[in-house]
């Protein structure tokens, strides 16, 4: 049963790239010849073992076996090689149709492209010879190929043009992606990857969620996603959430809290929202204090040039992620009130989060807010009194950030002065 089904339909693959009148030669010598032939011969082999005493029958056979299995290995090594040179050759003269745009994962384009040029491309149209070619030495006739060759040609006048196009097709894709850890054009990258995101959103999930990804295509990559509105693409940002990289959590985490500011019909589970806030909190302050972002950051709910240098990335990382789950404007009122100067602007906000966060957050979360923090008594007034005092307060926050900027900017200008 298992020779006729499922080993007859893997034999057959074999004879896919081979020419049909070289197809029906082949077939007639291995499936008669070989095949027939190979059971005669190891009934022979068989019986003049069993005739010839040398032991044990039953260990002889077994170590005929054995070394026909080796033989058999070591045949099928050498036929290797000649199986690949035979595929290139029947692919460029066309014996089976093998289209480029069908192959969308970047291991199997980047093999067939070097099988493709070692073959003078001439799978694409027509035999080598025929070809019309640039100076090069490039077929000028499929613009795909040349566009995959310049971005894999880390030229930035090649790449450049590419990328201003439109919108990149699905074939693109993969090889723009791998472009974001080359820094020269990796903004322009981003641009470009942006244009088709929500389009080409599955390839962005895959490289996103692959480990083995460079850590630059990663968290930059995750910036990418902030222009999607689609559940698929909120679910890749919380797996890339528990991603080692910190860097990389930030950008997902200003992704999702975009998406989730643009859709009213993704959904976010607190409780997983919640977790990830507890994994964030549970670091020592070496931890803490040392993230740091390596590319710019763009301006977001909880990214303000006012107060970044006072909160730290890692405050703002934990209040964008408890956006997705709690009202944004009281939170963002809070975070900045909590970088004043002012304590009963700085209690307020403390009182507001005393309220809202889950307590075993609130107990990891305060040691991080300022050695100057004294934790809120238990309130006498209701969360929605709380709520209208800290809204209320917005305007004096905003105040008292202006001025910190002033005599910050003052000092920095007195210090080189």
């Amino acid at each position: 049963m298992l020779r006729g089904s499922l080993f007859k339909v893997g034999y057959e693959i074999f004879f896919t790239p081979i020419q049909p009148q070289d197809k029906r030669a082949a077939k007639s010598i291995i499936d008669v010849g070989f095949d027939r032939l190979g059971d005669a011969v190891g009934a022979a082999v068989v019986a003049i073992l069993l005739r010839v005493s040398l032991g044990d029958p039953s260990k002889v056979l077994l170590a005929a076996a054995v070394v026909c299995s080796g033989l058999a290995l070591f045949a099928a090594r050498r036929l290797n090689r000649g199986y690949i040179q035979t595929l290139e050759q029947n692919l460029m003269y066309r014996a089976v149709e093998l289209d480029l745009g069908d192959a969308t994962d970047l291991s199997t384009r980047t093999a067939m492209l070097r099988t493709l040029r070692s073959s003078g491309f001439g799978a694409v149209s027509r035999r080598p010879e025929e070809r019309e070619r640039d100076p090069t030495g490039y077929p000028l006739d499929d613009p795909e190929i040349q566009a995959i060759l310049a971005l894999r040609s880390r030229n930035i006048a090649r790449i450049r043009p590419v990328l201003q196009q439109e919108g990149l097709p699905a074939t693109l894709i993969p090889h723009a992606i791998a472009l974001l850890a080359w820094d020269p054009v990796a903004e322009e990258v981003v641009t470009a990857l942006k244009r088709v995101a929500e389009e080409h959103v599955g390839q962005f999930v895959d490289a996103l969620v692959d480990p083995n990804q460079p850590f630059a295509v990663r968290r930059r990559l995750a910036r990418v996603f902030a222009v999607c509105v689609s559940q698929r693409a909120a679910d890749a940002l919380l797996v890339g959430l528990d991603d080692l990289r910190f860097e990389v959590r930030f950008h997902c985490g200003r992704s999702l809290a975009a998406i989730v500011e643009r859709s009213a019909f993704v959904r976010i589970d607190d409780a997983r929202v919640f977790d990830l806030v507890r994994r964030e909190v549970a670091v020592g302050r070496p931890v803490w204090e040392g993230n740091r972002l390596l590319d710019e950051a763009d301006g977001g709910r909880f990214v303000d040039m006012i107060v970044k240098r006072r909160a730290g990335q890692s405050l703002a990382h934990v209040f964008t992620l408890l956006s997705l789950v709690l009202p944004t404007v009281p939170l963002q009122v809070a975070y900045k009130g909590l970088q004043t100067d002012d304590s009963a602007l700085r209690g307020t906000a403390l009182e507001y989060l005393e309220g809202v966060l889950p307590r075993d957050i609130r107990d990891r979360l305060w040691p991080f807010l300022g050695d100057d923090v004294v934790r809120p008594q238990a309130s006498v007034r209701t969360r929605e009194q709380v709520l209208d005092e800290l809204l209320r307060s917005n305007e004096s926050i905003m105040l008292n950030l202006r001025e910190l900027r002033q005599r910050m900017t003052s000092q920095t200008s007195g210090g080189d002065a």
